[in-house]
């Protein structure tokens, strides 16, 4: 029994050193066959995390190259514009007129072989041979402006390109919120200096402190210049949009855009707000991991009941909308919340009550805190109805 007992410790570790010796060397070091294991893995790690960059590399270049397309279309139209305007100017020469014409061509086939940095180069050229006062034109990169914060297109670039054979005395820039039917733009931020404009102006889209930029909104730039001669002279309007921001609030992160609002009593989509959703479905598209809470609301003109079912029939028409754009229906969950969450208590501006907002839930342990914040607050609704 005693040489039983001494045994069974042996076979153990004689066991252990066999099995070591096929992992390890006979020198404790790793076999062969595991590191050849271990190595591959490193290899493929690497090669994941080099794939995963050569494709950000190839969107941010994608991105570059749809920017440089749209700047060279923008010079091409203005040089178009410029030589139709041109050809009805007494004071024009004609062999310069011509020059423009010919180098317009030039331009246009370079575009075709999407030479579009030289295309700009030729346009700048070409209207060279046809002005006698300043002529202005400007670029705005990024065309989706998003000062988040995030390092991606924080920073709004203006490069202002002015030919002039006179002297320019000054310049004046400014930046207004635009949106389509607006017969005016709202002036957000101006620039202004002597002689010509700096090479690029810079922007953080602060005035102060504050974002001075709404979420999702439409804006426009432009540049005057002055000439000696007191010819004013504008690079035309152009413009850009800013993206979707994200604003942090006790039930989770809501998607800040202009409201989806309805009419009284009404759950149907205004054709103006599918362009709103149409944009949240877009910006949806880069978050695939999220649930979004689709939330419906009304203004208090009627009994409680009712207010939530109509604010559950307005949620479901958007998340509908959502579905039909392409959206996954597993990640949109729809919330009636009645007159519980209102914009305004202003009883002038009840209409803005009438509203859908989002909700971006990225965990289910948010999906729970959400659902919880939603109960107490039809609870605390009904406490104060009562009293």
């Amino acid at each position: 029994m005693r040489n039983k007992i001494y045994i069974l410790p042996v076979l153990v570790m004689m066991t252990f050193f066999l099995f070591s010796n096929h992992i390890y060397g006979e020198e404790g070091n790793l076999s062969d066959a595991e590191k050849s294991r271990l190595k591959i893995q490193e290899l493929m790690k690497q090669i994941k995390e080099k794939s995963a960059r050569a494709r950000e590399l190839f969107q941010e270049a994608q991105i570059e190259a749809d920017n440089l397309q749209n700047q060279a279309e923008e010079k091409l139209e203005y040089l178009d514009n410029a030589i139709k305007k041109a050809e009805t100017l007494d004071y024009i020469e004609r062999s310069g007129l011509l020059k423009a014409i010919e180098l317009q061509e030039k331009a246009k086939g370079l575009f075709k072989e999407y030479e579009y940095i030289k295309v700009m180069q030729v346009v700048k050229e070409a209207l060279g041979h046809i002005s006698k006062v300043p002529i202005a034109s400007i670029t705005v990169t990024p065309q989706i402006f998003s000062p988040d914060g995030d390092g991606k297109n924080d920073v709004l670039k203006i490069v202002p390109d002015v030919f002039s054979v006179t002297k320019v005395k000054r310049w004046v820039g400014s930046l207004q919120k635009w949106e389509e039917g607006d017969k005016k733009g709202i002036e957000i931020k101006t620039w202004r200096g002597d002689g010509l404009p700096p090479e690029v102006i810079e922007w953080d889209g602060k005035v102060g402190d504050k974002i001075a930029v709404d979420s999702a909104s439409g804006y426009i730039v432009e540049i005057i210049v002055v000439d000696e001669n007191n010819a004013v002279v504008s690079s035309g309007k152009i413009r850009f949009k800013t993206d979707i921001f994200v604003d942090e609030t006790d039930r989770g992160l809501l998607i800040n855009v202009s409201s989806i609002r309805f009419d009284y009593n009404s759950a149907v989509i205004e054709y103006q707000y599918k362009k709103i959703i149409k944009m949240v479905y877009e910006f949806l598209l880069r978050y695939p991991e999220y649930s979004v809470a689709v939330e419906g609301h009304t203004d208090a003109s009627g009994p409680a009941p009712r207010n939530k079912v109509l604010s559950e029939r307005r949620a479901q028409a958007v998340a509908d909308y959502l579905i039909e754009l392409g959206m996954n229906k597993k990640n949109l969950q729809v919330y009636g919340l009645g007159e519980v969450l209102p914009k305004t208590l202003d009883p002038a501006k009840m209409g803005l009550n009438r509203r859908v907002t989002f909700i971006l839930l990225k965990s289910k342990e948010d999906i729970l805190k959400y659902k919880y914040f939603i109960k107490k607050l039809r609870f605390n609704k009904e406490i104060q109805m009562n009293k």
